[in-house]
């Protein structure tokens, strides 16, 4: 079979996707941080990974659906999870993201000189860390109630079955017995940081 054509069926199948996601545009606008990405190997083949990204940009592989050679080049990028900025950072102005990270760090004195001493690019990068960290937060939450959900109707369904057992027992005559977040500050990354725009 075909390296790329491989790759890709594991790649969905591993992410449960039913097809491969819409090609990442960078004048879109969004901000994605789970993707399957197509590469070209330093042996010439061509073949389907996943990768995730933080705040810093910087693309990390996760998976590897092709050969065992490295990857020489990124080809296309196509993202199965966003950030919902909407959601996530409302703000606009960057006056805005300084008065939102102060008050998620504390709201007072200190945490507005903390904030002040930062500048625009680092407090984007903290608003977007921020952001980021906390929608994979909520999508823990959810998939934990989910499974609390699921869980409860079990039971529900488990105990009505039965009850309706001992309600067939019962009209047949038979006997029945019942038995929140520590104060943040936010720091300045160094210098050795690399960044990679994608």
């Amino acid at each position: 079979m075909n390296i790329k054509e491989d790759s890709l069926k594991r790649a969905l199948t591993a992410k449960r996707l039913s097809e491969l996601p819409k090609q990442f545009r960078e004048d879109s606008g969004e901000y994605w941080l789970e993707a399957i990405i197509l590469t070209r190997k330093r042996d010439g083949s061509q073949s389907y990974v996943a990768g995730k990204r933080g705040a810093d940009k910087k693309i990390i592989y996760t998976s590897d659906f092709g050969t065992m050679s490295p990857i020489a080049a990124l080809l296309s990028v196509h993202p199965y999870l966003y950030l919902d900025k909407k959601k996530y950072m409302p703000y606009e102005t960057i006056e805005q993201n300084r008065h939102a990270l102060a008050r998620y760090i504390g709201g007072d004195d200190d945490a507005k000189k903390a904030v002040d001493e930062l500048s625009d690019s680092e407090v984007e990068y903290q608003i977007l860390e921020i952001a980021i960290e906390m929608q994979y937060s909520n999508k823990e939450i959810a998939a934990t109630h989910d499974n609390i959900i699921a869980a409860v109707k079990g039971t529900t369904i488990h105990s009505q079955g039965k009850n309706d057992t001992n309600t067939e027992k019962e009209s047949s005559g038979d006997i029945i017995t019942k038995e929140d977040k520590p104060k943040q500050t936010p720091t300045k990354r160094t210098s050795t940081r690399t960044r990679k725009n994608n």
